[in-house]
């Protein structure tokens, strides 16, 4: 999400640059944005509900998941 903050910050240079005089500022920036919610709700920051923990299929071996996927688990499979 850092980078993609970067990203922010840099484009509000490049748009007062001349090589930035044609560039959609804004759809660049909504594009952004929309790739750092997609970033921040990828996240794991909880428990895999199927294995607990040890890596299984639904949480790609690493035992972890992201919230909203912990609670498609938690719908689907309980």
């Amino acid at each position: 999400m850092q980078t993609i903050q970067r990203a922010l910050t840099d484009l509000k240079v490049v748009q007062e640059l001349p090589c930035g005089a044609h560039l959609p500022v804004n759809r660049v920036e909504t594009d952004l944005l929309n790739a750092k919610e997609a970033v921040k709700l990828a996240v794991p920051e909880t428990k895999c509900p199927i294995c607990n923990g040890p890596g299984c299929k639904f949480c790609n071996k690493i035992g972890w998941v992201p919230a909203s996927l912990a609670k498609v688990a938690e719908d689907r499979y309980r």
